[in-house]
């Protein structure tokens, strides 16, 4: 697997913003920034991502990956993505090692952390998906380890 697949989950739950001039979801980031924080990752200030959501970015054995959180169609309905912040171009995939690109450990460790804070921030229709949308039927109720993927 030459490129690290992100974990996704969808969740429902209130935001309690109180800004309506910034995008939803602020709230929720802010808490889930602490958590990792206290967790002991190392996580940049929360930014608005996209003009749409928010994002933190998580320095993590040498990577960036970057949590970024959207708020679905319903207004308690959210999104969120952890993933590798750069993806190798087509030249480093093609001439390096598979292994060196492959970040799924350090993908799956933040996605169990951030599950952990939404069941225990009483988030509830919690659903996972690798690389894709997560709904009934194609999800899990926990981040899983992606099909044939390196785990070192």
């Amino acid at each position: 697997m030459g490129r690290t697949l992100s974990q996704n989950v969808v969740f429902h739950g209130d935001s309690h913003d109180s800004d309506p001039c910034e995008p939803p979801g602020h709230n929720i980031t802010q808490r889930l920034r602490n958590h990792l924080q206290s967790n002991g990752y190392a996580v940049a200030v929360e930014e608005i991502w996209r003009d749409s959501g928010w994002s933190v970015e998580i320095q993590l054995m040498g990577i960036v990956l970057q949590v970024a959180i959207v708020r679905t169609g319903d207004p308690g309905d959210w999104f969120a993505q952890i993933a590798p912040t750069k993806s190798p171009g087509f030249f480093a995939s093609l001439f390096r090692s598979r292994s060196i690109n492959n970040h799924t450990p350090e993908v799956l460790d933040v996605a169990r952390s951030v599950h952990q804070w939404l069941l225990q921030a009483g988030y509830d229709h919690v659903l996972w998906r690798v690389d894709g949308f997560p709904k009934p039927g194609n999800a899990t109720p926990e981040p899983t380890v992606p099909e044939g993927a390196l785990l070192r």
